[in-house]
């Protein structure tokens, strides 16, 4: 369900894209599910990451930057995240740009959210927002 979501996302996202974007360059964007350790650890984070492409269309370099209080956090999302970048396809003809993604992981304690589901939302350019129901465990 999430690549047809970011499918989606992205087909509007290209259709805005001015000429300075590098948007038109994602073929297939996968976007990270919420890591389980983290919702139930209780932890949002906001990453932004940042790919070089590679000649073949694919990613020659990565990096992931936490931003905000949680930063130390890092290492709870970077799993979910390297694993949808690496299964999103670009065009090879973008070899040598760089895409700014942005990723803002939030929890979310709305009671009419009775089962633990993950919402994923977008905003152009680049910045998607994963929300997850915060864990609630009885005793």
């Amino acid at each position: 369900m999430r690549p047809i979501v970011a499918l989606v996302l992205l087909a509007v996202a290209k259709s805005l894209a001015g000429a300075d974007s590098n948007v038109g360059c994602i073929e297939r964007l996968d976007v990270p599910g919420y890591p389980p350790l983290a919702a139930s650890a209780g932890v949002s984070l906001t990453m932004s990451a940042t790919l070089i492409l590679a000649p073949d269309g694919t990613i020659q370099e990565t990096k992931l930057i936490a931003i905000g209080p949680n930063e130390k956090s890092k290492s709870l999302f970077v799993s979910a995240v390297q694993t949808a970048l690496n299964q999103s396809t670009f065009q090879k003809a973008c070899a040598g740009k760089s895409i700014d993604l942005i990723y803002d992981f939030a929890l979310d304690d709305n009671p009419k959210f009775k089962e633990l589901v993950s919402r994923i939302s977008f905003t152009y350019p680049n910045k998607f927002w994963i929300v997850t129901r915060r864990p609630h465990y009885q005793p």
